[in-house]
């Protein structure tokens, strides 16, 4: 789906095909955290909070608007 050129579909489409491998990317981020927690704070687990904030942050954004490319 990613690779299709113009499917001509509605807004709310692309919403929809959005959103699911958005939940799985926290679902994903939330298992991370869980993990994270056992770490210790300095070294591993201090690039892995920085990693998951990051992602906690780009997950939470909205998404693009259907049409818009982004890098």
């Amino acid at each position: 789906m990613l690779a299709w050129e113009n499917p001509h579909l509605e807004p709310r489409d692309y919403e929809q095909i959005a959103l699911q491998p958005t939940g799985h990317a926290r679902a994903i981020a939330a298992d991370g955290q869980r993990h994270a927690t056992a770490l210790p704070k300095n070294g591993r687990g201090a690039l892995a909070e920085i990693v998951l904030r990051e992602a906690a942050g780009r997950l939470s954004a909205p998404l693009d608007p259907p049409g818009v490319r982004t890098a």
